[in-house]
């Protein structure tokens, strides 16, 4: 009896320093400050194809032993890359996700097409409704013009695959979250090769708008693919215009005949007088006036005969001994 006491008070002294020790290396852990190390992370939400500035991160407290493999805190590794994926606001910026260049980016882009962006009033016709991979018809508002023949809405490519959203080619793994609050500030579709010139002259010219399409609607069916080609076609039609005339010279008119006027004497006075040109017969156009010796112009009626300026009388026949006729 009296050895069990005996072990009994030992087995109490040892759990006694037992948990005494105990409680003190917890305490002794829970004093201990944790080790962290700054790094970069999202200061908002960082799209997909953005190139990466200072301003879009900020330096964090992050556990020593639990920093993401690539993420750092110095910001000559991070700033001018480009963002392959999306980061979410507070995720760290790891160089895993970030490329040097566009190179990577336009890999993604199949042989044969193109990327073209628009602005964001542009997009207005379908708001917060696009999303990467989306198919959409490319509409514009012309007004009439040198150009453009008439005002009005022409459809300009159908079935176009949008390429990105705000630089994001990727649509959201999460079924619940909303793409965008608000309208799109950039939007850039993926178009073939052959299309670039319908855009081009579209987006100059017009004013561009998106309407959703279906997702079988593609941009490979013969209906789609005639869009952008009817499209230039009726605006060469009317560049084009009407054929030109063919002009046709006058004929050279005829020389006009000219007639010439002509002064007679008559002693101290004068006669004007004017030969119309061909056959007309002359008139007197002005004669002087013997009372105050200035012109008097006349009515020009013709002159024939004795009258005629040009008159000259036979001379007198006189005849011979015989009998006949002579002149003098």
């Amino acid at each position: 009896m009296r050895n069990k006491s005996m072990f009994l008070i030992i087995a109490c002294v040892c759990g006694a320093v037992a948990a005494v020790g105990a409680s003190q290396l917890i305490q002794g852990q829970s004093t201990t400050p944790a080790q962290t190390t700054e790094i970069f992370v999202a200061a908002r939400e960082i799209g997909e194809a953005t190139t990466i500035t200072a301003d879009m991160m900020t330096l964090e407290p992050w556990p020593a032993d639990r920093v993401p493999l690539g993420a750092t805190n110095d910001l000559t590794l991070l700033e001018g890359k480009i963002a392959s994926q999306r980061f979410f606001a507070g995720e760290p910026v790891m160089l895993a996700k970030l490329i040097d260049d566009g190179e990577q980016l336009n890999a993604r882009i199949p042989d044969g097409f193109s990327v073209v962006s628009m602005a964001a009033d542009g997009a207005k016709s379908v708001g917060n409704l696009v999303r990467p991979g989306d198919r959409v018809n490319v509409m514009a508002w012309f007004s009439k013009s040198a150009q453009i023949p008439e005002t009005g809405v022409r459809t300009v490519l159908r079935g176009v695959k949008v390429f990105a959203v705000d630089g994001r080619t990727t649509r959201s793994n999460k079924p619940n979250e909303t793409e965008h609050a608000n309208a799109p500030s950039t939007v850039s579709l993926l178009i073939y090769k052959s299309d670039e010139e319908a855009w081009t002259y579209a987006s100059e010219l017009g004013r561009i708008r998106l309407s959703l399409s279906g997702p079988d609607d593609t941009a490979d069916t013969l209906e789609t693919r005639q869009a952008g080609e009817q499209f230039l076609a009726w605006l060469r039609a009317h560049q084009a215009g009407p054929a030109p005339k063919v002009a046709v010279e006058a004929p050279a008119p005829e020389p006009k005949a000219v007639g010439f006027k002509m002064l007679k004497l008559h002693g101290e006075h004068w006669t004007e007088y004017e030969v119309p040109a061909g056959n007309s017969p002359p008139v007197i156009t002005a004669t002087s006036d013997p009372g105050s010796q200035s012109a008097v112009k006349t009515s020009g009626t013709p002159l024939t005969g004795g009258s005629s300026p040009f008159f000259d009388p036979l001379p007198p026949v006189t005849p011979d001994q015989d009998g006949v006729p002579m002149q003098d």
